[in-house]
This record gives C-alpha cells, sequence and structure tokens, in this order.
C-alpha cells in the first residue's frame, strides 16, 4: 500500500482489515483461485486502475498505519493503563 500498489487479498482476518474492497484493491474468498484470476485480470486490463488504487492505498496507509500516530496511540494507553493501576493501588489502600 504505502508503495502505491493495489492489493488482492484474500478475506481473512489481519488481511481484511488493510483493504476498502474497489478503493485500494479487492479481497477474494480464501479458497476461490478463479477470483483471484478475476481480480488479477482486472489489473493486467487497466493501468489506470493500478495507478488509481495504487494511489488509494498510499493515501490509506499514511492515514492509518502512520508511525507517529501509532506511537501517540500507544502512549495514550499507557497513560490510561497507568491512572487505572494508581486507581486501583489507591482503592485497596483506601485512599
Amino acid at each position: 500500500m504505502a508503495m502505491d500498489r493495489p492489493i488482492i487479498t484474500t478475506d481473512w482476518v489481519g488481511c481484511r482489515e488493510t483493504i476498502q474492497e474497489g478503493v485500494n484493491g479487492f479481497l477474494v474468498s480464501v479458497l476461490d483461485p478463479a477470483a483471484i484470476a478475476q481480480a488479477m485480470e482486472l489489473f493486467v486490463e487497466s493501468l489506470e486502475l493500478i495507478v488509481k488504487m495504487g494511489h488509494e492505498g498510499h493515501c490509506i496507509a499514511e492515514e492509518r498505519f502512520d508511525l507517529n500516530k501509532i506511537n501517540l496511540q500507544i502512549m495514550e494507553i499507557m497513560e490510561i493503563m497507568e491512572i487505572m493501576e494508581i486507581m486501583e493501588i489507591m482503592e485497596i489502600i483506601k485512599i
């Protein structure tokens, strides 16, 4: 995605989360080689589709998987966990 390439992947956990069907690639059934072939044929027949979906994928990757954004989200979660731990300790010692 970040390399401006569209994706063909299976509709499976961990794979489906990266694709917006028809926007940055295609989701195909796990055991459906004909669906994979059909999606590949669409790309073979249309360079414009490759470029368009590749660009959309790049934009999605920047929005959803930006390292700075992910790090901020992790820090926020860690801060919440720290607050919860402090509250739990306060409850135990009855402050």
